[in-house]
C-alpha cells in the first residue's frame, strides 16, 4: 500500500470525486470529514495541512484518507522546536478522523500507521477522534504503548459538568408519529403542544432561512449565542462570532445549513443552526442561540428541536446527531451515545523522531529563529539555526545567523566553518565573505584574512571597508608598502560623494 502526502489546494480538488467515493462508502465517515465541510476548512486554514492518501500500489485511485495539520512549538526550558501532528478540523469541527472504503481498512490504516512512525514529530494529538476501536488499534499499531506514551485527555466542561468526549444521538424512524412513541409520555406531550402552537401561526412561528434571509437569520443566531458565552468566552468571541458565521454561510451555501427561527409576531425568539449532511443521512445540531430575557410559554429550544426533528424525518433523514457534549436536555429526545476518542502520543524524550525538524516546517521555524535572534536570545537563536541546517545545510540565511553568533561568543573556528560553506553557495555574497575574512582576524590567521579580503574586492572593487580590512591584516602580516596602498584607496573610496551617498 502506497501512502502519498496532499498538500496543496490543487492537488486537494484533483481528488474530489475519489474523496467522496470513499467517503460514500465509508460506515464510520461522518459530515466533518465530507467533502462539503473538509475542503472549504482546509482552503481556510492556515496552518500548514496536508492529507494522506493511501492507494493500493500500481493504482491511481486512492482508498483512505487521512487529513492531518503540522504545527511547530518551541519547548519553553530552552529545549528548541518540535512538531506536533493534530487533525486537521481541529477547532471547528466536533469530529475529526479518517475515511477509508472498508474493505481496504486492514492496509490502508496501518499503511497511515507506518507513515506516522517514519514521520518527525514529538506528539501526535487525537482529539475527539470518532473511530470504532478497530480502526483506532490499526492506526497506533506501529506506534505501540512501550515505545510511545499514551495520554488520555478528559473534556469535561468544569463549570457545567458537561462531558464532551459523549456525543448523543437518535436514529429516526420512517414516521413522526413512530418517533413520539419512543419518548417519554410528558415529552412526547410537550412536543406537540409545543408544535401545534408554532403551527398555527397566530402568535408564534418558525422560518426556515433561505436566500433571502440568510444574512438576517445568521446575525439573530450569532447575537443571542454571543449574549449567552461572552462572559465564558472573552476576549476569543470576537474571532470565534466571526470565523462561526463565515462557516456557517459557507455551508448554507453548499446547501449543508438548516437554519430554523422561533418568532414571537416580529420579535425573534431563538434560532437553531443544523449541519445537513445529505449523503449519509444525518443532521448535526451545531449551535443553537435564544432571547434569555423572554419567559415564553413555548421554550424556543425544545420547539425548534421538535420542529427540526420532525422536518429530518419527513425528508427521509436518518441519523440526528446532538454533537458534542452529554448536557441533559438532549436526553429527552431518546439518544443514544458514541464515545470520542481524546489521546496525545508523545515519543521518547518528547523528541522528534529522526532528531530532526518535518522539512515542511523548515522556513517557519527559520523565521521564528530571526526574531528569536533580533531579541537578543541567542541561545534558543542558536539552536533554531542548527535545527534548520540539520535540515536544509545549504540554508544561506541559517548559516549566515548562526555564523554571526558564533563569532559573538568567540567561537571563530566554528563560525569560520558556517561563512566558508556560505560563500560557497552563494559567492556573490558579500557579507559573508567579509564575515569570513573578521572570523580569520579573530583567529590571527591573517594570510587567510587577506586572501578571503582579496577575494570580496574581486567581487566588489570599491567596496572601502574591504580595503579597510585587507590593510589591517596587512600590517599584521608586516606587508607595509601594500598595507599604506590599501589604506590609500580605502582613504579615497570613503572620500568619494558616491560612497558617502551609499
Amino acid at each position: 500500500m502506497r501512502v502519498d502526502v496532499i498538500d496543496t489546494h490543487q492537488a486537494l480538488l484533483d481528488i474530489r470525486e475519489n474523496w467522496e467515493a470513499v467517503y460514500a462508502s465509508d460506515p464510520e465517515a461522518q459530515f466533518f470529514l465530507s467533502w462539503t465541510w473538509i475542503s472549504h476548512w482546509l482552503d481556510g486554514d492556515r496552518s500548514q495541512w496536508f492529507i494522506l492518501a493511501a492507494a493500493p500500489d500500481g493504482s491511481s485511485d486512492y482508498v483512505a484518507f487521512f487529513p492531518l495539520r503540522l504545527r511547530t512549538r518551541m519547548r519553553k526550558a530552552g529545549g528548541g522546536f518540535y512538531n506536533e501532528i493534530s487533525l486537521a478540523g481541529r477547532g471547528l469541527s466536533d469530529y475529526s478522523g479518517l475515511i477509508t472504503r472498508p474493505e481496504c481498512e486492514g492496509e490502508a490504516v496501518p499503511a497511515f500507521s507506518r507513515f506516522l512512525r517514519r514521520a518527525n514529530w514529538a506528539a501526535l494529538t487525537l482529539e475527539f477522534f470518532r473511530s470504532s476501536s478497530n480502526r483506532l488499534e490499526r492506526l497506533l499499531r506501529s506506534l505501540p504503548a512501550k515505545n510511545f506514551r499514551r495520554i488520555e485527555i478528559p473534556a469535561v466542561n468544569k463549570p457545567d459538568n458537561v462531558n464532551n468526549l459523549v456525543c448523543p444521538y437518535t436514529s429516526l424512524p420512517d414516521s413522526w408519529d413512530a418517533y413520539l412513541t419512543g419518548l417519554g409520555s410528558n415529552t412526547r406531550q410537550k412536543m406537540r403542544r409545543f408544535l401545534r402552537k408554532v403551527d398555527d401561526g397566530q402568535e408564534y412561528r418558525i422560518t426556515i432561512a433561505n436566500a433571502d434571509t440568510i444574512e438576517r437569520d445568521l446575525d439573530i443566531l450569532m447575537n443571542f449565542w454571543r449574549i449567552k458565552w461572552a462572559q465564558r468566552k472573552g476576549d476569543r468571541m470576537h474571532g470565534l462570532v466571526r470565523a462561526n458565521q463565515s462557516m456557517l454561510r459557507a455551508c448554507f451555501e453548499c446547501g449543508a445549513l438548516f437554519l430554523p427561527v422561533m418568532w414571537q409576531g416580529d420579535k425573534p425568539l431563538g434560532a437553531l443552526a443544523t449541519l445537513v449532511d445529505h449523503q449519509k443521512k444525518a443532521f448535526l445540531f451545531f449551535m443553537a442561540g435564544r432571547d434569555e430575557t423572554v419567559r415564553s410559554p413555548v421554550p424556543s429550544g425544545v420547539a425548534l428541536h421538535a420542529f427540526s426533528l420532525r422536518h429530518a424525518i419527513e425528508n427521509g433523514i436518518a441519523i440526528y446527531d446532538f454533537l458534542r457534549g452529554n448536557e441533559e436536555y438532549k436526553y429527552m429526545f431518546g439518544v443514544d451515545e458514541v464515545l470520542l476518542y481524546n489521546l496525545v502520543i508523545t515519543t521518547p524524550g518528547h523528541q522528534n523522531l529522526g532528531g530532526r525538524l518535518d522539512p515542511r516546517c523548515v522556513l517557519r521555524v527559520l523565521h521564528k529563529t530571526m526574531q528569536l535572534h533580533k531579541a537578543n536570545k541567542l541561545a534558543d537563536a542558536e539552536r533554531g539555526y542548527r535545527q534548520v541546517l540539520d535540515v536544509t545545510p545549504r540554508s544561506p540565511a541559517a548559516l549566515y545567523g548562526c555564523g554571526q553568533l558564533l563569532m559573538r561568543k568567540a567561537d571563530y573556528r566554528g563560525a569560520t566553518q558556517m561563512f566558508r560553506k556560505l560563500v560557497a553557495i552563494k559567492p556573490e555574497a558579500r557579507n559573508a565573505w567579509l564575515r569570513l575574512g573578521l572570523s580569520f582576524e579573530a583567529q590571527s590567521r591573517f594570510a587567510d584574512a587577506a586572501k578571503t579580503y582579496r577575494q570580496l574586492l574581486k567581487l566588489k572593487p570599491s567596496d572601502a571597508e574591504a580595503y579597510m580590512r585587507l590593510a589591517q591584516v596587512l600590517l599584521a602580516l608586516g606587508k607595509t608598502g601594500e598595507a599604506g596602498s590599501a589604506f590609500r584607496t580605502a582613504s579615497t573610496l570613503q572620500n568619494r560623494p558616491s560612497a558617502l551617498v551609499h
